[in-house]
């Protein structure tokens, strides 16, 4: 899994609109980048996790995949047909019930 942040064209390169324009765009940060043989569960015991007990104590968060069609945002969020390879969304299910039998038992 890769994040990119946005293209921000240089100020030198562009027509006098855009480059009035340009003070409003604010690049996205990159928390992580992930290699391509890294599995859905090691992205969410590095990133995942920490957004769903975060979740559990009352915090707004959001999980979403973003990429080119057919580039396996489905899959990292669903996982595949078996249960050895289970997505962001089971493995998220997984830790919020364990963190209730955990901590409200």
């Amino acid at each position: 899994m890769r994040t990119r942040a946005f293209f921000i064209p240089t100020r030198e390169k562009c027509s006098p609109s855009v480059k009035s324009s340009l003070s409003l765009i604010t690049p996205t940060p990159i928390d992580k980048v992930f290699s391509e043989d890294i599995t859905t569960e090691e992205i969410f015991e590095n990133e995942g996790k920490k957004l769903v007990l975060s979740a559990m104590e009352g915090f707004n968060v959001t999980i979403f995949t973003y990429g080119q069609t057919a580039s396996g945002k489905t899959f990292t969020m669903r996982g595949g047909s078996d249960t050895e390879q289970p997505g962001i969304i089971p493995l998220s299910l997984k830790e919020i019930f364990h963190d209730l039998y955990s901590n409200h038992g």
